[in-house]
């Protein structure tokens, strides 16, 4: 099979500091969840993540290592495409989406990779220098998507063919940002370092192995989590589950 011709347009990257986590409003409103800041120069990347940034995996690092984790979730990549989506499925909500901005708590937001076009263990190499990456998985969100992002009752979203109205809904159920990220995989991907490097805005990352052509992550995610972000429901056949082992 062809390899297909996909890059990746590095639009920004983005830390999270320590204080950042706890942001709250002057009267001690609930924390703003997934502060990030942009960082204008270019930064280096290690098996654990982008430098000078600090994450949930490198706090728990010690209690993960059995499972893969840290280095299987070093970086979280978001797409400008999945805003469009978000803006589009959530037209009373596009509000939330308008600012060029890493609102889902994502180190490096791309132009030109998708979960439609990105697949299960692709690889992306670095057009400036070392930096090799794998995506390892679709991200799952958690309650915080819904808390940033909470449905504007009435919520109309974009059904296949007409337009539906749902009452407000509790986090993770249908009609929910949460769910819509992640049965569609809208919420981003995780990778793993494969050769350490650096990145920065306007650095290009080139797909040069594609072991799983098909495992689109959309598909995944929706085999996954189509029902629900609470538990894992997998809706392929016994075939596709032992390709993914």
């Amino acid at each position: 099979m062809d390899l297909p011709e996909v890059t990746a347009t590095v639009e920004s990257v983005w830390e999270q500091h320590p204080s950042d986590s706890a942001h709250c409003g002057p009267l001690g409103e609930p924390p703003v969840h997934f502060v990030r800041r942009r960082t204008h120069q270019r930064k280096s990347v290690r098996a654990i993540g982008l430098e000078d940034s600090r994450e949930w995996h490198r706090d728990n690092c010690v209690h993960h290592l059995l499972f893969g984790e840290p280095w299987d979730r070093a970086l979280l990549v978001g797409s400008r495409q999945h805003y469009h989506d978000l803006q589009e499925q959530f037209p009373e909500m596009r509000h939330y989406w308008e600012a060029p901005e890493a609102t889902f708590g994502e180190q490096l937001v791309v132009d030109g990779l998708d979960a439609d076009k990105a697949c299960l263990g692709d690889i992306l190499q670095s057009t400036f220098g070392p930096l090799k990456l794998q995506i390892t998985c679709p991200r799952l969100s958690c309650f915080r998507v819904d808390h940033r992002y909470p449905a504007i009752p009435p919520a109309t979203t974009k059904a296949t063919t007409t337009a539906t109205t749902i009452p407000q809904v509790r986090t993770g159920q249908p009609g929910s940002i949460r769910h819509y990220a992640a049965s569609t995989g809208r919420a981003g991907f995780f990778c793993r370092v494969l050769c350490e490097g650096s990145i920065w805005q306007g650095d290009t990352l080139k797909l040069v192995q594609r072991p799983r052509p098909e495992f689109p992550l959309s598909r995944l995610a929706k085999l996954c989590y189509s029902e629900s972000p609470l538990r894992i429901a997998f809706a392929g056949s016994d075939q596709e589950l032992n390709k993914q082992q």
